[in-house]
């Protein structure tokens, strides 16, 4: 998985300061637009992380709805870095984080580290970890139809199906986790199916059984580079 990107939109030299020694002590790749325009396209080009965004308020509303109706950047994290963070306008627009000029080391940081933390934690949700695990779903009137399922996340999995069947609607699936105790059961949505017997399934949450133990049992399975986190050197 690719390392943790950041795109800043910022001609100060002492924001660009700040932003790029918290991003290197973080494991972050950084990439900088002095313009708004500059950025856009950026944005309509790439897909990062997260966006801290140093502009006035026209250019800001227009970075920002570009971000939250754009097909690449709708979920980022967007930092906002403006004059008046107590009026709300900014979060109005789609910011996730808002903070002052002068931009403090010790407060960006602490920010920094909330969105390092929101993003592992969305590609944690959403990394899909190889598997082969038997699984029975439901379906219709079909009952206990015996799948494979190929990779699995938080968020759904791929499976894969012997013999020529049509799923439709929503399911419900049951399965063991391997090297575990734990059952996991609930109900999914079928996403996407293939003439080769694939389908992805998404997970409809909570899952009424081993919610918690499929979240574990993921975590303990994935490496760091798995999330695009670089372990620091000591």
């Amino acid at each position: 998985m690719p390392q943790i990107e950041c795109l800043l939109l910022s001609d100060d030299s002492e924001v660009q300061r700040v932003v790029k020694r918290v991003a290197d002590n973080l494991g972050m790749a950084l990439e900088n637009s002095p313009s708004a325009a500059e950025g856009v396209e950026r944005l309509r080009k790439w897909r990062f992380d997260a966006v801290i965004l140093d502009s006035d308020e026209a250019e800001l509303r227009e970075v920002l709805k570009e971000i939250r109706k754009g097909r690449r950047n709708r979920t980022c994290i967007a930092m906002a870095i403006v004059k008046d963070p107590n009026s709300g306008a900014a979060f109005g627009m789609g910011a996730t984080f808002v903070l002052a000029k002068p931009v403090g080391m010790e407060r960006f940081s602490r920010l920094m580290h909330a969105a390092h933390s929101l993003i592992v934690r969305q590609r944690l949700r959403y990394h899909r970890h190889t598997v082969q695990i038997p699984v029975k779903l439901k379906f219709g009137s079909v009952q206990d139809f015996p799948a494979t399922i190929i990779n699995l996340s938080e968020g759904g999995a791929e499976i894969v199906v012997e013999g020529p069947v049509v799923i439709n609607g929503p399911m419900h699936l049951r399965f063991s986790l391997p090297d575990s105790p734990f059952v996991v059961e609930g109900k999914g949505e079928l996403v996407w199916a293939d003439a080769q017997g694939k389908a992805g399934i998404r997970f409809v949450h909570p899952l009424t059984r081993g919610n918690q133990q499929l979240h574990q049992w993921l975590a303990e399975r994935i490496q760091p580079e798995d999330l695009g986190v670089l372990a620091k050197k000591k």
